[in-house]
C-alpha cells in the first residue's frame, strides 16, 4: 500500500469517539481508585472537546503508584471526588464510542466500578469500545510507549499522565487505522476487530472466574482452577466471604448465582 493511500485513510465517526485514560491507586479493580482522568472526545467533524482532572480518591495513595504517576496524596487535596464528577462525566460520555489503550481489562472495569461506588448505573454496553492495544497485539505484538514509537515515529512525552497518554492513544489508532489496510476504519468495524481478536477469557470485571471449556473457574484464590459450582457445593463459605467484600457487580452476581444453583442461601 502506498504511502498516498495509507495517508488518505482515517478514522470513520458516525458519533463522538472518547478517548480515555485513568491513573489510579493501584492495578486491583475492587480495591484501587481514580486519581486522574482524561478524555478527549473527538467528534465526527474532527473538532474535540476535553475532560480532564484529577481526583481525591478518599484513600492514601501508595509510594509504588504515585513512582509510575507522579500523583501524590498533596496532589489531590481539595480536588473532587469521583462521586462528585460522576454525572458530569457520565453526561460527557453520553452518546460516544470509547476507545482507550488496553482498557478492557483494567481501566474500562475500574471505571464501572467508580460508577457504581458512586450510585450510578452505567455501563459499557451503550457504546462500541475499541481497544488500540489488542490492535497493536494483533498487529505488532508490544505497551503504550513503543506503539508511539513505532506507529507514530516519535517517542511518548509524559507518559503515565492521563492526558498525555489518552491524546498518545487517539495518535497511535489513528495511525494504525492509515498504516493496514485490512483494518476497519469504523467504529463499528474495530469494535468487531477487537471482540474478535481478544474474546474474553474473564467473566468478570473483578478477574476472579475464568471460562474453561465453557465452565465458570476460579482464576484466584485457594480454588484456583476448580469450577465454581463446585466451590460452591463444597466450601460456600468461601463465596459468603467474597459477597463480604468489595468485590465488583459482575463479580457478586456471578457468586450469588452459583450459590443459588447448589442450592445455598447468598
Amino acid at each position: 500500500m502506498s504511502a498516498t493511500a495509507q495517508a488518505a485513510r482515517s478514522l470513520e465517526l458516525v458519533r463522538p469517539l472518547a478517548f480515555f485514560d485513568l491513573e489510579t491507586t493501584g492495578i486491583d479493580v475492587a480495591a484501587d481508585r481514580i486519581v486522574e482522568i482524561a478524555v478527549i472526545k473527538l467528534l465526527p467533524d474532527g473538532t474535540e472537546e476535553t475532560l480532564h482532572t484529577l481526583i481525591n480518591p478518599g484513600v492514601p495513595i501508595p509510594a509504588s503508584a504515585s513512582e509510575v504517576h507522579g500523583i501524590c496524596d498533596g496532589d489531590v487535596q481539595g480536588k473532587p471526588t469521583f462521586g462528585e464528577i460522576a454525572e458530569r462525566l457520565a453526561q460527557f460520555l453520553n452518546g460516544c464510542d470509547l476507545a482507550g489503550f488496553n482498557v478492557v481489562r483494567f481501566d474500562l472495569p475500574l471505571l464501572k466500578a467508580e460508577f457504581s461506588r458512586a450510585g450510578l448505573a452505567w455501563s459499557e454496553g451503550d457504546h462500541k469500545l475499541i481497544d488500540a492495544h489488542i490492535v497493536y497485539q494483533e498487529k505488532e505484538r508490544r505497551d503504550l510507549t513503543s506503539a508511539v514509537k513505532f506507529y507514530c515515529g516519535e517517542e511518548h512525552a509524559d507518559a503515565h499522565s492521563a492526558l498525555a497518554d489518552a491524546r498518545a492513544t487517539r495518535m497511535v489508532l489513528e495511525a494504525q487505522v492509515r498504516r493496514y489496510p485490512d483494518l476497519p476504519s469504523s467504529v463499528e468495524g474495530l469494535d468487531t476487530f477487537c471482540k474478535e481478536a481478544r474474546p474474553n477469557r474473564f467473566a468478570d470485571s473483578g478477574y476472579w472466574f475464568s471460562i474453561k471449556n465453557g465452565v465458570l473457574t476460579f482464576n484466584k484464590s485457594q480454588h484456583r482452577g476448580k469450577p465454581l459450582l463446585e466451590v460452591a457445593k463444597s466450601d460456600p463459605g468461601f463465596l459468603s466471604w467474597m459477597l463480604s467484600i468489595d468485590v465488583p457487580d459482575d463479580t457478586r452476581e456471578i457468586v450469588r448465582n452459583a450459590l443459588s444453583e447448589a442450592g445455598q442461601s447468598a
